[in-house]
Order: C-alpha cells, then structure tokens, then sequence
C-alpha cells in the first residue's frame, strides 16, 4: 500500500480501534466482482453493484470495514471486528476472505496486491504471536520429571 493511502486509511480506522491499538497492515478489496471481469465488461455496467471494503489488523483483533458508496476512506455501520486468534482469513492469489463473508478481489499485480500480501503475513504472525503467549510451559515443579 502506498504511504499516503495507508495515511488516510490510519487516520480513518483510528476511531474505530481500541486506545492501545495500532493498525499494523491493511487491504482495500472490492466485491462480489473480480477487477478483471469489471474492467472488460465495462465499469459503467458494474459500478452500482460494486462495494469495498477493508481489512485491518491490529495487534490483538481484525477488522473489516463497509465503505460508504463512492467513497474511499468513509465507513457505514460499525466494523466487524474479530480477536486475531478466532480470525479466520482465507485468501488466494487475487483475493481474500474473513470468517467466511463475501471474497474481496484485486488485481493481481500492482500495490494493492503487495498489500494483500502484506495483510496475509501480518496478521498470520500476530495469530502466531498472540497463540504462543497464551501456551504457558507447564511448571512440573521437583520430582515430576519422568526418568
């Protein structure tokens, strides 16, 4: 994601997150069309059917956020909002998808991309990150140690 637009996406998430959180890597997708199909078949068809959304991981939760129609960096409603942990991303080459809601489709080059890219390793290391702090190593204390 380019600085400027991860700026403005920070600046408009921010009310939404908690006091400690931080967005760490975000991805603006579209759906139900994939960018391919949308460009030959021609935006002017497809325009009133198309929506974005965005997705946003903090440290501890993942967020996915509606776009008001025609506007980048304006929500509707609240956002959908899941612990990191719980957080089921699914994603391919040219898409992603949480906890089984609607695809949300790229291009399949480009810096939304990398962004995409950037998204599935992040929050992939948060849930690492998040799940191995809460595995605690069993303390067996003197004498429990098997021979």
């Amino acid at each position: 994601m380019l600085e400027r637009q991860r700026k403005k996406v920070e600046a408009a998430v921010s009310r939404h997150l908690e006091l400690d959180e931080h967005m760490r890597a975000a991805f603006i997708g579209q759906t139900p069309i994939p960018p391919i199909t949308y460009l030959l078949v021609g935006p002017i068809l497809l325009l009133p059917i198309i929506k974005f959304r965005t997705i946003v991981v903090t440290e501890r939760h993942l967020y996915v956020f509606s776009h008001k129609w025609m506007r980048s960096y304006e929500y509707t409603g609240e956002p959908y909002k899941v612990e990191i942990e719980r957080a089921r991303l699914e994603s391919g080459p040219s898409w992603a998808r949480v906890d089984g809601g609607p695809k949300l489709w790229v291009m399949p080059f480009g810096p939304v991309k990398r962004s995409l890219d950037e998204l599935e390793k992040v929050a992939f290391d948060s849930r690492a990150k998040r799940l191995r702090a809460d595995v605690q190593p069993r303390d067996r204390g003197f004498g429990s140690t098997p021979m």
